[in-house]
Order: C-alpha cells, then structure tokens, then sequence
C-alpha cells in the first residue's frame, strides 16, 4: 500500500455530484403561485374594505 498512488477512500476522481435543476424550478413556480393568490387575497380584503366605506357617500 503505497501512498502516492491513493486509495480508494482518498481519490475523487471518480466522485460527481449532479444536481437536477427542475425541483429548483418547480420550487420558484410554486412560491411565485403562491405569492399571486396572497397578493389577490389582499387585494380582495382592500377592495371589500374600499366599497364598504363608499356605501354612505352615493
């Protein structure tokens, strides 16, 4: 056993890693989705807010 070669515990050259990129994307159109409905519910609550405070002046 010899150490200038390397073992097979210390060599990486045959060690990849690769990561999909379509769970990161599904993850993005998720959070993007999610944001819209957040935003409409807000802005349902502003305009319900907005007609019930114009009801008294027509």
């Amino acid at each position: 056993m010899g150490v200038a070669g390397g073992g097979a515990l210390t060599s990486l050259d045959d060690l990849s890693l690769t990561l999909p990129l379509w769970p990161a994307a599904v993850a993005l159109a998720l959070a993007a989705v999610a944001t819209f409905f957040r935003y409409g519910a807000a802005l349902d609550t502003q305009t319900a807010a907005l007609r019930r405070d114009t009801e008294g002046l027509v």
